[in-house]
């Protein structure tokens, strides 16, 4: 967010230094306009020169309103350094509302000051259906709000109208107050266009309300300003009715039952500021109301240096809302009050490109961090489809005390975050955090929800939830009805577990950090995370870390992505909860910075603090082409246990590993099967426990379950075990023709093995254990084809019992066989010749 913090810092700036470099922009031809009454009302507008100043006097006064009208409102500046025409209101000061329309063919052309009478506080409200154009040197210098519209005429609470349409010479003129703006066809439009000159801008009194709602608006290096105000722009078509409320910053629009809109565009450094005094207390509110509303390098924000609530900026975009060239929409909290609420209605786009950004913050002016307690703000973004790119984003975040808001984005169609600024430096994406730059003590970090229907994160993009220091992190919630797709990374990615350039999904407690790392739900129908991509939740300081959850149809990890919670400090990683009802894939392996990089789902600590459990509750597991899935210990901390509840696992050259102790167990419903050079294996004494129907390993394709270390054990809950053999240390010896610890590894054999003793302590044996009602684990091996390939999508299917009596030997499942059909049949050898009465079992198959 450094573009916001440059653009408020040079606005303040600005305001400051502005007046003084007025004489170095010279002109070079003088312009003149006029300032020209009709004679349509009962008291007519006179207008007196005096000087540079036209002094307008007259008019139709009815209680606290004055009537006036022009057939011409056009002035300028008259000399070279800016100096001249004024146009001055002079007035009772008991009147509130001075109604001015302008009734000829012209557009309004302001190119000075606007001026009512020192000390008033009246409103003033400037109507030309033919259009406004300010000038780089219009200003203002009124005591209450001041609203310019190409509307047609003034509706009052007592239904009564004062406009161009009803200019007749004696119009019905009214004590009520005004209620809304009535435009007819065609409105006119609201511009400040490009000048040589740096504008002086259209700024009301503090508290005040200023308004342009016309046709298309069109600002052009503008600067707007409502100080703890309200400002208020429109772009509305023809025949429309917006409603105006009286509060107690001016008038509140209202746009309901209108049914079409125009455009709105700020360009070209376009500033469009609500911030507040510390007298004032509270920042002011901005409303825009339009079709497509479009801002490239412009900013509007409003900050809350005092200590009440901050008002909303709301933005309501009929089709779209684009933001480009480091444009921002911001709200923030420079003191012990809260930043306002943004609020983005889009009904098809919001898209934010070029490092432009919707963020509310706090303290980003910098100074004095320690003393501003107040809280961030809320953003919500309500659309159909979100685009973030080249850097553009959406982020809470605070330097100093105070809390940051939460980010709620619901978009119908799709979110799609896509890749980083050139330099790499600023991810496209979504963020909530403590900035990197913030005070030691700063405040927590709100929570991420996204709901859509598709999110798409490419690239480098990210979604983000990062704590520092003593702040505590937030959740990140996202509700994807399709898919969520995470693929790629920048090209300034790396290997390390702390690198930034992933494209990926991150709650995170960074180093230093003392409070603990939010979490992770993830609910999606499919789940794709790949080349690189990552999802994680990572402890780099001392806390604790939430439970993180995937709830999905279907995950897929493939070509080197990445899923996995982390302690990487003194802190904990939570439990990674994984529940896929239709399957997940754990697949191949990428290149990052030159270098492979495996498919992986994990729980792993690098650090003193202990990883969490691994829980994968699935309809299948699939693990292959060099993909992993761990828990493990890379240094002090303990790891917890992967326990994998499915119908079937299988894995084709694919790692099932958990090392420092921790525990392995299979809860499956029907087939575990082991291919081409697979492995499940415990270091350090981990145990692994296997509750199976059917274990298969097609031979020699040395695939094996080892639980080496002290008090290394497996233990095995099957029908039946084909394809593996147990083998003792000293049978590993033999095998191998070596007593070096370090060779004694079942992997150097071309057999499918199983072993549990400790390599480098030969007194120390694990234990085996298989537990089957029938069958003896001295009869272990059963010699399977080696034709038959995981491609084949083999899956386990039984047919149902049957309730009548049948006589049937009692055998044990040890062979197999190929039916006429091409299904594998697990197969018995007889084991007694007594004949019982049975009930047909259900008869269970191995398809292709």
């Amino acid at each position: 967010m450094s573009s916001f913090i440059f653009k408020i810092k040079s606005k303040l700036q600005f305001c400051i230094w502005i007046s003084s470099l007025l004489f170095f922009f010279l002109d070079s031809k003088s312009t003149t306009a006029e300032i020209i009454p009709d004679t349509t009302l009962p008291i007519n507008s006179t207008v007196r020169p005096s000087g540079s100043i036209r002094i307008i006097e007259g008019g139709t006064q009815r209680g606290e309103n004055l009537f006036h009208s022009f057939q011409d409102f056009s002035f300028s500046v008259l000399t070279r350094n800016r100096t001249g025409n004024t146009a001055l209101f002079n007035h009772d000061l008991g009147v509130k509302n001075i109604i001015t329309r302008v009734t000829g063919s012209l557009p309004s052309r302001i190119d000075g000051l606007i001026q009512t009478r020192p000390g008033s506080t009246a409103n003033l409200f400037l109507i030309n259906p033919r259009g406004i154009i300010f000038g780089a040197s219009a200003i203002l210098d009124i005591g209450g709000s001041f609203i310019a519209t190409t509307a047609n005429s003034v509706k009052f609470a007592d239904g009564i109208e004062f406009g161009v349409s009803n200019s007749e010479t004696s119009p019905l003129l009214t004590v009520s107050v005004p209620v809304g703006l009535q435009f007819g066809n065609n409105p006119g439009t609201i511009t400040q266009p490009i000048s040589d000159f740096i504008p002086l801008g259209l700024e009301v009194s503090e508290g005040k309300t200023l308004a342009l709602i016309g046709g298309d608006v069109s600002l052009v290096n503008s600067f707007l300003a409502a100080p703890g105000g309200r400002i208020e722009l429109g772009s509305v078509t023809n025949n429309s009715f917006v409603s105006l409320t009286k509060i107690e910053q001016g008038y509140a629009l209202g746009y309901a039952d209108i049914g079409s809109f125009g455009d709105i565009q700020l360009t070209a450094g376009t500033i469009v500021d609500a911030s507040d005094f510390p007298r004032l207390n509270r920042g002011g509110a901005i409303q825009i109301q339009g079709r497509n509303i479009t801002l490239d390098d412009s900013l509007v924000f409003s900050v809350t240096f005092g200590s009440s609530t901050g008002e909303n900026l709301v933005i309501n975009a009929r089709e779209s809302l684009r933001l480009n060239n480091s444009s921002n929409i911001a709200t923030a909290a420079q003191g012990a009050g809260k930043a306002g609420d943004i609020l983005i209605t889009a009904q098809d786009t919001v898209q934010l490109g070029a490092t432009s950004f919707i963020s509310s913050q706090v303290c980003p002016l910098g100074g004095n961090c320690e003393t501003v307690t107040g809280n961030g703000g809320n953003v919500t973004v309500a659309t159909r489809q979100v685009l973030l790119t080249d850097g553009g984003g959406i982020e809470v975040s605070t330097f100093g005390q105070g809390n940051t808001g939460n980010i709620l984005v619901t978009a119908r169609e799709s979110i799609n975050l896509i890749g980083e600024t050139p330099d790499g430096n600023i991810p496209s994406g979504i963020s909530a955090q403590v900035d990197q730059d913030a005070i030691d003590n700063p405040g927590n970090v709100g929570n991420i929800t996204l709901e859509t229907t598709n999110l798409t994160i490419q690239n480098g993009a990210q979604i983000s939830n990062a704590a520092r220091y003593s702040g505590k992190g937030g959740n990140i919630t996202i509700n994807a009805a399709d898919n969520i797709l995470i693929s790629g990374a920048s090209p300034f990615a790396t290997t390390s577990p702390v690198d930034i350039y992933r494209s990926g999904i991150f709650v995170s407690a960074q180093p230093g950090a003392t409070n603990n790392v939010g979490s992770l739900d993830i609910n999606t129908q499919l789940l794709t995370v790949e080349d690189g991509g990552r999802i994680t939740a990572d402890n780099f300081g001392a806390g604790e870390t939430d439970i993180q959850q995937l709830n999905v149809g279907k995950l897929v990890i493939r070509d080197g992505g990445e899923i996995r919670t982390g302690a990487f400090g003194a802190g904990a990683s939570g439990t990674l909860i994984v529940k896929a009802r239709d399957g997940v894939e754990v697949t191949g392996s990428g290149r990052i910075a030159e270098s492979n990089v495996a498919s992986s789902l994990s729980s792993r600590t690098e650090g003193d603090g202990k990883a969490g459990n691994l829980m994968i509750d699935s309809k299948s597991l699939l693990i292959a082409d060099g993909g992993e899935v761990a828990v493990s210990s890379q240094g002090n901390g303990e790891v917890e246990n992967l326990e994998v509840t499915a119908r079937d696992v299988k894995l084709d050259q694919g790692k099932i590993t958990a090392s420092g102790g921790a525990n392995i167990t299979f809860n499956l419903r029907g087939l575990l099967l082991l291919r081409n050079n697979s492995q499940i294996l415990t270091r350090a004494g981990g145990k692994i426990a296997i509750n199976s129907p059917f274990i298969v390993a097609f031979p020699q394709e040395n695939s094996d379950i080892t639980a080496n270390g002290e008090g290394g054990k497996v233990t095995i809950n099957t029908k039946g075990i084909f394809g593996l053999v147990v083998r003792s240390r000293e049978e590993l010896e033999q095998l191998l023709g070596t007593t070096d610890f370090s060779q004694l590894d079942p992997q150097r054999l071309p057999t499918n093995d199983i072993t549990a003793f400790s390599q480098p302590i030969p007194s120390l044996n694990g234990l085996f254990t298989i537990n089957s009602p029938e069958v003896e684990p001295s009869q272990r091996l059963v010699q399977l084809p080696t034709d038959i390939h995981l491609s084949q999508q083999m899956t386990i299917s039984c047919n149902p019992a049957s309730a009548v009596p049948n006589s049937h030997k009692i055998v044990e499942a040890q062979g197999w066989m190929v039916d006429a059909h091409g299904n594998i049949v697990l197969v018995a050898q007889k084991t007694t010749n007594h004949l019982h009465p049975w009930l047909p079992s259900a008869a269970c198959h191995v398809h292709k």
